[in-house]
């Protein structure tokens, strides 16, 4: 979305996807547009769109961990999602 490096990868319990957004996005979103919050702020998912508020969102914590070990400038991860294991 902000196309920032994740500091606070989430998603929504509803997304069936893997990919993640930011969760300083949200913030800045209600920022830029005072109305947002008016509305309950995050309504779905930017990335696919599900029922996503605020309240059904969590930390993923293989994303973060990926995040935290990978130098600044990795553009890129590859993610097993059976095993868990990623590479750069």
């Amino acid at each position: 979305i902000s196309m920032k490096r994740l500091n606070h990868p989430v998603r929504s319990t509803s997304c069936r996807h893997f990919q993640c957004f930011d969760l300083s996005s949200i913030e800045i979103m209600q920022a830029r547009r005072p109305h947002y919050q008016d509305q309950g702020g995050l309504q779905a998912c930017p990335l696919c769109q599900t029922w996503a508020s605020e309240g059904n969102l969590f930390i993923d914590g293989l994303v973060k961990e990926v995040v935290s070990q990978v130098d600044s400038s990795v553009t890129e991860v590859t993610v097993d999602l059976e095993t868990g294991k990623w590479s750069v």
